[in-house]
Formats: structure tokens, sequence, C-alpha cells
């Protein structure tokens, strides 16, 4: 955004955007920045093309190839409402037709052969007394509210408000203090938290360097406080994290 100034004086042969999903909002200061580049090739590279929903992919081909999915409400009445509104087959069909020849997506059998199949193990975790008497609570409370919004609104224009109740109730399952300030981050408080430390307690005992992803980093700084105090050590990356290389290279 900083040096579009200068870029756009020069024709490059090739322009390649790295991270591509950050200009899937076509309106934001970075999208309209890159598609001022001028190049006589374009490439897009991106391990999510799509976040939220195929509108994003509109913003994405207007700087690989303009025009090609029409204008931003020729591609929401052809593609993306359809598709988000009304689950069209028919539509998201004829767009997987449309982009199939401009994608190249690249799997871990394609490019890393040496790795084993992946394993993939479910765990539950029992909520604990406090989790359960807050989840009870807050279930009753959105739920209601969730009724009513529906009701006034109609399902199709209420959905912000159903996502933010069930993220509320999934932050109670990772620790009830995210619900109510005044409970302490204690392991105990929380079955996920407790079983979380647990498994990461064993794997290191065995020698093993464990990654852990959670949505919400601060999850991470509960767990990192947890580790912590059983002094084992950690490093983050997120956000915020300026010194990325630094870190993995600690890791």
């Amino acid at each position: 955004r900083t040096d579009i100034e200068k870029l756009e004086e020069f024709e490059f042969d090739v322009a390649i955007i790295d991270e591509a999903q950050a200009i899937k909002n076509a309106g934001s200061q970075s999208a309209q920045a890159v598609k001022r580049i001028r190049a006589r090739h374009r490439l897009a590279l991106t391990g999510t093309p799509i976040e939220n929903g195929v509108h994003e992919l509109w913003s994405l081909f207007d700087f690989l190839m303009p025009g090609f999915l029409g204008n931003s409400r020729h591609f929401t009445e052809q593609f993306s409402r359809p598709i988000r509104e009304h689950q069209d087959e028919q539509a998201l069909a004829r767009l997987r037709l449309k982009l199939k020849p401009f994608l190249l997506r690249r799997t871990k059998e394609l490019v890393a052969k040496e790795l084993p199949p992946k394993i993939e193990q479910e765990m539950s975790c029992t909520l604990s007394p406090e989790q359960l008497v807050l989840y009870t609570q807050v279930l009753n409370d959105v739920r209601a509210e969730v009724q009513n919004i529906v009701r006034e609104k109609g399902f199709n224009r209420s959905q912000i408000e159903i996502l933010a109740a069930l993220t509320k109730l999934r932050r109670i399952c990772d620790h009830p203090s995210f619900a109510d300030p005044s409970l302490p981050g204690d392991v105990a408080l929380s079955g996920k938290l407790e079983a979380t430390v647990e498994l990461i307690r064993e794997a290191v005992s065995g020698g093993h360097k464990i990654l852990v992803f959670s949505q919400f980093t601060s999850m991470l700084d509960l767990v990192r406080k947890a580790l912590d105090a059983e002094d084992i050590k950690t490093v983050t990356i997120e956000g915020s994290t300026r010194d990325r290389a630094g870190e993995i290279e600690k890791f």
C-alpha cells in the first residue's frame, strides 16, 4: 500500500502475491493497491482461497483476470447469493467449471511423499462443574435471545447473532473465565485445558515436541501459563508476533 505509487511506474513480467486471501475484500486498501500493479502474468498463492464464502473469490480473480467473473454485482447475482442463501448446486457447479482451468491445487501426497499418512484421533473431555453450570445458564439465555431475533428478522438475516451465540458457548468450553472474568484461569476449572496440559505433559516426557492450535489467542495464553507452571518451555506464533522466524528457530 505504501509503495504502490512507485511500483505502478513499472510493468513486470510476473506479479506473484502470497497469502492472497489478504485481498479477499475488494474494497480494502491492500486489494485496491495490488490491483494497480501492471504485469503480463499474475499468480495468487494461498492455502485458504475461501475463508468465509465464495464471494471472496471474486476479488482474487479481479486481480488475476479482471472481468473474467464479471463485475462484483454480476458475480453476487449469478453465484454468491444463490450459493450462500439457497445452496444452489447448479450455480456452484457452474462456478467450479469456470474456475477449474485456472486453479492448481498441490496436495501433500504430491509435494511431500516422504511424509506418512496423517492419523487423526479425537478425544472427548468433560466440562468441569463450573463450566457446566455456566454453559447451561448461558445456553438458556442465548437460546431465548436468538429465537426472538429469528422471529423478528428471519433465519437468513440472523446469522451474525447465531454465530455470536455459538461463539460465546464455545468460549465457555475453552474456559469459564472467558464468560465470567471473576473466575481465575486455573487448569482445574476447564476440562479442555486440563486434558490439553495432560496430553502435552505425556508427549514432552516422551521426548516429543507439540504444536498446539487454537482459534482464540486468549486460550493459548492460558495454555502457556499452565505450561510455564510445569517448567515446559513454549514459543508462540500469532497475529501480533513480529519475529516469526526467530520463534520457529527457538522451537
